[in-house]
């Protein structure tokens, strides 16, 4: 992905792998699997972790689109998928709406990812 540098929350462009090419890239990148392993990185990566962070039904971002959360800029955190009921989308766009009963996969440092959770709960 490459994100407009105006507005970091937006995507402008994405590339889309198939097969077995997002694995050959990461691997070549030496980049960590996140989907396929969200909680067991190899080699782990000090300082990142990748949570499964369920969204509060209470929270007052449900309902609302995703950029609207501003996440990334507000916590440091960012949302690299979703899971909703037995999908996972990955690498949901500014648009996706968030349910209740959705879960996020969010990757960053354990201070980002206790705001992070904090904003969920409370706005």
């Amino acid at each position: 992905m490459l994100y407009d540098p105006t507005e970091p929350e937006r995507a402008r462009h994405t590339l889309t792998l198939e097969g077995t090419e997002p694995r050959t890239i990461a691997e070549l990148l030496g980049l960590p699997l996140v989907m396929d392993h969200l909680t067991e990185l190899t080699p782990p990566l000090e300082g990142v972790e990748t949570v499964r962070m369920p969204v509060p039904a209470q929270s007052p971002y449900v309902g609302r689109r995703i950029g609207d959360t501003r996440a990334r800029t507000r916590t440091g955190a960012s949302i690299v998928a979703v899971v909703r009921g037995d999908r996972v989308i990955p690498s949901p766009d500014v648009d996706f709406t968030i349910q209740s009963g959705d879960s996020l996969v969010v990757v960053g440092g354990g201070a980002s990812l206790v705001k992070l959770r904090e904003m969920f709960t409370n706005g």
